[in-house]
C-alpha cells in the first residue's frame, strides 16, 4: 500500500448531525492519529490500493481488522465508499 501525498494531512468527517468533527490525521508512514472526540488504536494504519476494477481503494486496519473502500474527490471533498451506512465525507481540516 502507498501513502500518496495529496491524502496526508488532517482531515475532518461531517457527522450525521451535519456538523464536521471527528478529525483524523493520515500521517505519510500510514499511521493514523485520532482526536478527543474521536480516538483511534495506536496500531490504526491507512493507506491506498489498487481495488479489484483497478480504481484506488482507501484502506484503514488494526491489529484486528482492516477494511478497505473506492475513495473519490467531490471538489475538496473526499468521499470514502458507500458500505452499509452509505458513504463517508471528509474535508481538510485546518
Amino acid at each position: 500500500m502507498t501513502q500518496p501525498a495529496e491524502l496526508v494531512g488532517r482531515w475532518v468527517r461531517l457527522r450525521a448531525d451535519s456538523t464536521w468533527g471527528d478529525t483524523l490525521h493520515y500521517l505519510a508512514d500510514g499511521r493514523i492519529l485520532g482526536s478527543v472526540g474521536h480516538p483511534v488504536p495506536a496500531s490504526a494504519r491507512w493507506g491506498v490500493r489498487p481495488g479489484p476494477g483497478g480504481s484506488p481503494e482507501f484502506c484503514t486496519a488494526d491489529e484486528k481488522e482492516g477494511y478497505c473502500q473506492t475513495f473519490r474527490f467531490e471538489g475538496h471533498v473526499m468521499v470514502l465508499g458507500g458500505g452499509p451506512s452509505g458513504p463517508s465525507y471528509f474535508r481538510r481540516a485546518p
